[in-house]
């Protein structure tokens, strides 16, 4: 069985009326970040409309462990080869993997 388009990337296959995944990857940074920043916003105003700079800062942390989560959980999910376990490992703290050659390399 052949693929239809057997030598390019996975990621620059059309996936959406002739778009590339690449060209969707700016749009979506951008409105992950705007989703971001109204969720840290939201989560530190009280009710009178003010902003205390520590309820703010305390709501970045907390959505930014949120969202390195899900970011951790998807890419544990899809099915990658062996940089992506590397990629999954590194990403959740651990240097097993890591090897001078790698860093020198």
């Amino acid at each position: 069985m052949s693929q239809p388009f057997p030598h390019q990337p996975s990621c620059e296959r059309p996936i959406l009326l002739g778009v590339r995944a690449v060209q969707w990857l700016p749009l979506g940074a951008f409105f992950g970040g705007a989703l971001a920043v109204s969720i840290v916003y939201g989560l530190a105003r009280r009710r009178d409309r003010r902003t205390s700079i520590f309820t703010l800062i305390l709501a970045g942390v907390a959505v930014g462990a949120l969202f390195s989560a899900m970011t951790s959980f998807l890419i544990f999910l899809s099915s990658g080869g062996e940089h992506l376990l590397d990629v999954l490992f590194w990403i959740m703290g651990g240097l097993g993997r890591a090897t001078w050659l790698s860093t020198w390399g």
